[in-house]
Order: structure tokens, then sequence, then C-alpha cells
């Protein structure tokens, strides 16, 4: 699988013996866009794309969070504000700029190779996975073995496009989905999902404020 691609300013290698210790198959690559996310009710998963850090809200849907990410081997941590946006679909405000990928909004195709990609243990790890081609399932689904674990705290992972301009997001997995004597899928919320986060009224011209933090660092800041 070609090495995914990230729009950032600059990254580092990340160390291959820390990701050694990733309970999943770790990345190839050092650019990533996924992320932890802590709230006072616990922890989930997201994904930094050009619209912002996008999760669905399982353990708040307002109020403060901390954002994990990782810039070369080192993790760092950022403040930021949960909003609900549209449907499942939430956004985790920031004060700084992280590596972030496109929303595709081409429909995913019956069979089509994509690539989960989530956050556990302070280190990401990644599953090659294909879209559903069974008429059975309606709606967004990927195909999952009935053999392999998904824990509950994976609900939140990307579901990403490797396209030769780098990984766009399709979805994010919303939960494990059995038919009986039959196959096993997980259930994205995907593009329509995605269609309402950002089809809303904006000015042309985003409004920007400063902000000065605690640790001395000056933030020029889009205002939504």
């Amino acid at each position: 699988m070609p090495r995914p691609r990230v729009r950032t300013r600059s990254l580092l290698s990340l160390c291959a013996a820390a990701l050694a210790a990733c309970s999943a198959p770790p990345l190839a690559s050092p650019d990533y866009p996924v992320v932890e996310i802590q709230t006072p009710q616990g922890h989930e998963l997201g994904v930094c794309t050009d619209d912002g850090v996008l999760c669905l809200g399982r353990t708040a849907e307002s109020g403060p969070a901390k954002v994990t990410y990782m810039l070369g081997p080192t993790p760092l941590v950022e403040a930021g504000e949960i909003e609900p946006v549209a449907g499942t679909i939430h956004r985790v405000k920031l004060q700084v700029t992280v590596p972030s990928v496109a929303i595709s909004f081409e429909p995913i195709r019956p069979g089509e190779p994509l690539v989960l990609m989530g956050f556990d243990n302070g280190f990401p790890w990644q599953h090659d996975v294909y879209a559903s081609d069974d008429e059975v399932v309606q709606g967004t689904a990927i195909q999952w073995s009935a053999d392999k674990p998904f824990p509950p705290r994976y609900v939140g992972a990307g579901v990403f496009r490797d396209t030769p301009g780098g990984l766009t997001i399709v979805g994010l997995v919303k939960g494990l989905a059995r038919v009986e004597n039959g196959p096993t899928y997980l259930l994205l919320a995907g593009l329509p999902e995605f269609r309402l986060a950002i089809a809303k009224p904006a000015s042309a011209v985003p409004s920007r404020r400063v902000i000065y933090r605690d640790d001395g660092l000056r933030v020029h800041r889009i205002v939504r």
C-alpha cells in the first residue's frame, strides 16, 4: 500500500521501536491524522480533517477536551472545546494547527480497498479493510472478520481512501453489526453526515482573532 501522505508543514520520522508497542499493526509513515480525545467522561477517537478535529461525541457532546496527537515520536496534547456539528459528527476546536486530511465526497465503491486507522496506547495503528459489497447491508459499511476482535474503544476510528494526493477521510466507525448466521460489518458515519457537517453558510473571508496562550505562543485563529 502506498505510504500515507498528510498535508502538514513539518513532521519528523516516527521511531519504529516505539511503534512496536502498539496493540495493532503500526503505520509505516510518520504522517497520520488520528488522535485520542479525553473528556471529563472518558476517552474517544477522532480524526484531524481540513474542517477541524472530527469525532462522534461519544463521551461528551460539548465542553472541554484534551487532544493527543503526535509529531515524530513525541505525543503532544492540546486543549480544546467540543461542539456539535451535525447528526453524530462533533468537532473539537483547537488553538493550533495539526496535521490534517481532506474529507472525501466521492461515494465508497463496493469492495473498494480502504484503510482503518486509530490511536491506542499513545500510538497509531492501522488495518487494511474493504468496503462491503453485500446488498444486504444498506448504507456505509466495511467488511470485518467475525473472528477478529474490535474493542469498543476503537469506535470513532477513521476510515480512509488512499489517493495519489494522499489520504482522504471517508467515514468514522459508529459500531459493529453482525448478520445472524452471516458476516460482520463496521458501520460508518460517512458521506451523508460529512455533507451535513460542512454544508453551512460561511464568509468568503474568514474572520481571525489573536489568542495569547499561557505558554507565550501567539495564535491566529480562524473564527468559524
